[in-house]
């Protein structure tokens, strides 16, 4: 009874099981010596021995009775010793089947279970007995349960749980440290996991730290990193700016790449923008970026000229070389301008240089620039200004003379004229033979120095014998009848040469001068040799140089002014005179130097 007595009272402890332990006290335990159980019959069909804390363990158990009565049902009791201390705790109860065996299950949650310690531990079967009082108690071991771990290591974070970084920068991680009261440090054992912290990306990640210990107690602790980006991105030209392409050509983007802090992936930029290269101008294209922040890159632009570099075209309008006389008008011709790009385009002309006053060549130069400053290869126009006009010749004098036979002959002549020399020399051509009747011809040339001759000009000479002298007589009336230029006499005289005849017998009615000739100028003639003012010839009728000359003289020696010709007084004084003794000699003398003098002023005059 006092062994009941310590057994109920343990029974009590374990809160569930005492309805059971009641139930049980109903069968006899005087009987119990007539079973008896043997370790063999007792095994453990599942967990472990030792069990380990938190499987499920299930005992089964064959009762064999060594009476002579076979068990017949009955209620079998599990029960927990602990070796040393005296009593007994009841795990659990079950019925014994037909076939002598029963199985009892030992959940985790049973207050016996966890009430097990790291001591090894006896598992008792106890029969109670059934309706034959048959009962037996076993004594082996039969299972150990190692005792209970159920706290969790513990994790401490090295660092601050929540991390805040620049995108781009570099994540360190600073780790964790762990301790169990078991099993001590368990640093070692720590899993990080979670997410991978990606600076390049902007976002918030968590970082796990795990760690189990021997009794798989786990613990598990985070971190939150927090990626920020607020750094725009970075664009970057291919190629240059400005950019120069052809107008025609075709217009090829080298793009622009961006970079980002954050964003790894180089991208190209978006390009706004157009290029007309049709159209020569400057065109502006932009290339802008955000990356996967929004953080907008500054803009980048990109200037592209559309240029015209192909140079004009000059070409001349007219002759080339261009000639013009000396003195005459510089014409300018003019040149067009031909461009691939630019219409109506002007050249430049620089005719400065021609001088058409003087002969020589010269040039005159034609430039062009288009509107993209395209300089055209310079033309030049030669001009030639040389001498083409002829001089002209002038005769001295009348182009016709007549002379008597036995006449003086001084050519007057002639002069010529020059677009460009100051001085042509005349040449003379031709003979004039006075002494023999006939038609003589001087030519007169020139060429001036350019070679230009000029239109020969000509002098007609006529040499004729002298006429006889015309001699009208009276008609009976006593009158006399008188023509100009003839000498009127009355009855049978006849004047004789070297004479000067009254006034009664031999008149002159005519005015006289150069170029006359007649009967009259025969008389003149006669008057002056007589006198001593006309020597080295006789008359010849002919009213020349030679007389005129002594006609002045002769004029000088009686005061009258030196005409050359006669005029009223001379007409007068010649009428006047009448026969009288020759001059002294002497007196012939100053009229025969008088005459000489006259002569050669004439000749200078014709110089």
């Amino acid at each position: 009874m006092e062994r009941m007595n310590t057994l109920m009272v343990r029974l009590v402890t374990f809160v569930g099981i005492v309805t059971c332990v009641s139930s049980a006290l109903s069968y006899p335990l005087h009987a119990e010596a007539k079973a008896t159980i043997s370790q063999a019959n007792i095994s453990v069909v599942s967990g472990t021995n030792p069990a380990t804390y938190g499987e499920s363990i299930v005992f089964s158990t064959h009762i064999t009775v060594t009476g002579s009565t076979t068990p017949s049902g009955g209620t079998v009791k599990f029960m927990e010793v602990f070796p040393g201390q005296g009593f007994q705790t009841p795990l659990g109860y079950s019925t014994l089947d037909s076939s002598s065996n029963a199985s009892f299950t030992l959940l985790p949650s049973n207050p016996a279970y966890l009430s097990a310690s790291t001591t090894a531990h006896q598992i008792k079967v106890a029969y109670l007995g059934d309706a034959n009082f048959n009962a037996a108690t076993s004594s082996a071991a039969l299972a150990q349960i190692v005792s209970a771990d159920v706290t969790p290591p513990t994790i401490t974070l090295v660092g601050s749980s929540t991390v805040t970084l620049a995108a781009g920068s570099t994540y360190t991680e600073l780790g964790a440290t762990a301790t169990d009261a078991i099993d001590g440090t368990l640093t070692s054992s720590i899993v990080v996991g979670g997410s991978s912290v990606n600076t390049q990306v902007a976002g918030v990640y968590v970082v796990t730290y795990s760690v189990s210990d021997s009794s798989s107690n786990s613990a598990q602790a985070t971190r939150t990193v927090t990626v920020t980006d607020t750094t725009a991105p970075v664009i970057t030209l291919n190629g240059n700016t400005p950019m120069q392409v052809l107008r025609g050509a075709v217009f090829t983007d080298p793009g622009a790449v961006v970079t980002d802090n954050a964003d790894l992936s180089t991208s190209a930029a978006t390009a706004t923008g157009s290029v007309d290269t049709a159209t020569i101008g400057t065109y502006t294209i932009t290339y802008t970026a955000t990356d996967v922040a929004g953080n907008a890159a500054d803009q980048v632009t990109r200037t592209v000229n559309v240029v015209d570099t192909t140079s004009p075209i000059i070409t001349l309008t007219g002759s080339n070389p261009q000639r013009i006389s000396v003195h005459g008008t510089y014409t300018e011709l003019g040149a067009t301008i031909s461009d691939d790009t630019d219409t109506g385009l002007s050249a430049t002309i620089n005719a400065s240089a021609v001088n058409t006053a003087a002969a020589g060549t010269y040039q005159v130069t034609y430039d062009a620039t288009d509107l993209s400053g395209n300089v055209a290869t310079q033309v030049v126009r030669t001009v030639i200004v040389a001498d083409t006009t002829a001089p002209v010749i002038t005769l001295s004098g009348s182009a016709s003379v007549s002379l008597t036979t036995g006449d003086g002959y001084t050519d007057a002549g002639a002069s010529a004229t020059d677009d460009v020399d100051s001085a042509v020399t005349v040449a003379a051509t031709g003979t004039v033979d006075t002494a023999t009747a006939g038609t003589y011809t001087i030519t007169y040339s020139a060429t001036d120095m350019a070679g230009n001759a000029a239109t020969p000009v000509t002098r007609t000479i006529t040499v004729s014998n002298p006429a006889p002298a015309p001699v009208r007589r009276s008609s009976g009336g006593g009158g006399s009848s008188r023509s100009p230029g003839t000498v009127t006499t009355t009855g049978s005289v006849t004047p004789t040469a070297g004479r000067v005849l009254g006034a009664s017998t031999f008149v002159l009615s005519s005015r006289l001068s150069s170029g006359m000739q007649g009967q009259e100028v025969t008389e003149l003639q006669n008057k002056l040799i007589a006198s001593g003012f006309l020597t080295g010839t006789s008359a010849s009728g002919y009213f020349g140089p030679m007389t005129r000359a002594a006609l002045m003289a002769y004029q000088a020696a009686h005061g009258l002014e030196q005409t050359g010709a006669v005029g009223p007084r001379t007409l007068g004084l010649l009428n006047a005179e009448v026969a009288a003794p020759a001059a002294s000699a002497n007196a012939q003398t100053l009229a025969s130097l008088l005459s000489q003098l006259a002569v050669l002023r004439a000749k200078l005059a014709a110089l």
